[in-house]
């Protein structure tokens, strides 16, 4: 029952997380753009974007810790537990010493990287900022650990407390830094700062409150050798996702200029945004998806688990997207400014094909939850290489458009075709069932709401008032047809209960 509650708990608060930081990206994106312009924040994206690649170098740990620790808790094996967890601190170490080697070596050939596309100046601010995040990143990856041991916990509110927090205190200090006459360089610093204390506070939790404890009582090299093996196809997965959200954005800083990446960033940005309010739900149910195949359930048994959280977010997510395509031009131009309306196009172009995979994200737990992952992360890797080839030329031919349409080719052969074909004939997942029972209500009522959200394009002056007034009138149609016809009644009494627990924790008291 404390499990359900903390599942519940912790979906509540990332959404609470999700709303926050949307609220606050859609308010302090402008004033950072307008505070760095289009050329820096350009910088600060392409400095971030490259130092991306040294963010995997966690080698999917976060999510190996997740899953063992929820397989020794499920098995009562407290041992085996501690055993684990000094083989993760050793593997840890070694990564971190790693990721620090790597930044030095990147640092020395910054100068030839980009010595066609940023200035002196640029590259001057560049390497700054390459120093400060190669010591964020080494923060960043020792962190993931703690959280994915505090996920095979099932401790999931906490965390996000944290995360709510680190929010609340980062964008004050970010906007004094800012007013102050402080650029990029002084906006990466205070991330990293924020890093490291996040990184203390989760630790200190973990280990006085949650009781994990670190004690080798004998070197198992095969469980050694399992972690390693299943860690590599999790990193490999990562290595291949990154380079379909990154690489355009790094070959972009490499063949254009910072002005045309930060026109992309900006779309890149807001689909992170939307593809975070997908990974919400997947990110509670790994634990849950572990304890499943351990207690061997069935194809039929885990096809059924998927379809239900899958529901919610297609709920979400269809919603969202109609919106978008209906408005999203006009938010684009009023909220980061009309040299930015460029980032529409590319954001929707991307949006649409990535809305499918995103409903399946169980999919992927599922996977490692078998330790069934290996097809997963290869098939993304060759797709991935095949992908920024492709953009390459797109890149040189149609600019940040191009580099869009590579990525989006890449989802549609790889997250939706073949992938479902490998859950459906490989893993025993019934795919027609889930594509049935997903669509059954929901389909057609994000088709019925845009249609009529046309009629909500209706000439006025683009202002911030009409934008609004035209996306209550949308989310309010859209509400009402998903209550009267796309909902069933477990999943009214879900979204009841989650507004009850959202209101309890705010301290309110609600009856049932």
């Amino acid at each position: 029952m404390m499990q359900a509650n903390e599942r519940r708990a912790g979906i509540v608060l990332s959404y609470l997380w999700i709303g926050l930081n949307s609220v606050v990206g859609l308010l302090f994106t402008p004033f950072l753009l307008r505070s760095l312009g289009q050329a820096e924040f350009g910088l600060y994206q392409l400095i971030s974007s490259f130092l991306g690649f040294l963010v995997i170098l966690d080698f999917g740990i976060g999510a190996t810790i997740t899953r063992y620790v929820a397989k020794y808790r499920e098995e009562h094996d407290k041992g085996g537990e501690e055993n684990f967890l000094v083989m993760c601190l050793l593997i840890y170490s070694m990564i971190a010493a790693t990721v620090l080697a790597l930044g030095a070596l990147a640092y020395i050939y910054l100068d030839q990287i980009f010595a066609d596309s940023l200035t002196p100046s640029e590259l001057s601010k560049a390497k700054t900022m390459f120093v400060i995040l190669v010591f964020s990143v080494a923060a960043t990856i020792f962190d993931k650990a703690i959280q994915g041991a505090l996920s095979g916990c099932e401790r999931f509110v906490f965390p996000r407390t944290i995360s709510l927090t680190r929010i609340c205190v980062k964008i004050p200090v970010l906007i004094v830094l800012l007013l102050s006459g402080l650029g990029a360089v002084a906006v990466v610093a205070t991330e990293a700062a924020i890093n490291v204390a996040v990184l203390v506070v989760n630790t200190v939790y973990a280990f006085e409150k949650v009781n994990l404890r670190v004690r080798l009582h004998h070197w198992d090299k095969v469980l050694f050798t399992e972690t390693l093996a299943f860690s590599f196809f999790v990193f490999l997965g990562l290595f291949a996702t990154l380079l379909w959200w990154r690489m355009p954005q790094f070959l972009l800083g490499v063949m254009t200029s910072t002005t045309i990446v930060a026109v992309f960033a900006v779309a890149m940005q807001l689909n992170a945004l939307y593809q975070s309010l997908a990974t919400v739900i997947a990110g509670v149910f790994l634990p849950k998806a572990t304890q499943l195949v351990l207690r061997g359930a069935s194809g039929e048994d885990l096809t059924s688990f998927m379809i239900a959280p899958s529901r919610y977010q297609l709920m979400l997510l269809g919603g969202l997207l109609s919106g978008f395509v209906l408005f999203g031009r006009q938010f684009v131009v009023l909220w980061a400014g009309p040299s930015y309306e460029g980032a529409y196009a590319i954001a929707v172009t991307v949006m649409v094909p990535i809305t499918i995979p995103l409903t399946q994200t169980l999919g992927t737990c599922i996977l490692q939850a078998k330790n069934r992952h290996a097809f997963r992360s290869v098939l993304y890797l060759i797709i991935a290489i095949c992908s920024t080839i492709l953009s390459i030329f797109l890149i040189k031919q149609y600019g940040a458009i191009g580099a869009a349409a590579g990525t989006a080719g890449a989802i549609i052969a790889g997250n939706i075709v073949i992938m479902n074909c490998y859950y459906h004939y490989k893993i025993g997942l019934n795919i027609p069932r889930f594509l049935r029972e997903l669509c059954r209500g929901i389909l057609p009522v994000i088709l019925v709401a845009s249609g009529l959200g046309y009629l909500f394009l209706f000439p006025l002056r683009g202002s911030w008032g009409t934008l609004a007034t035209r996306c209550i009138l949308f989310a309010a149609v859209y509400s009402l047809l998903l209550c009267l016809f796309g909902m069933n009644r477990s999943e009214k009494q879900f979204f009841l209960s989650c507004t009850v627990a959202g209101l309890r924790m705010v301290g309110l008291r609600v009856r049932t």
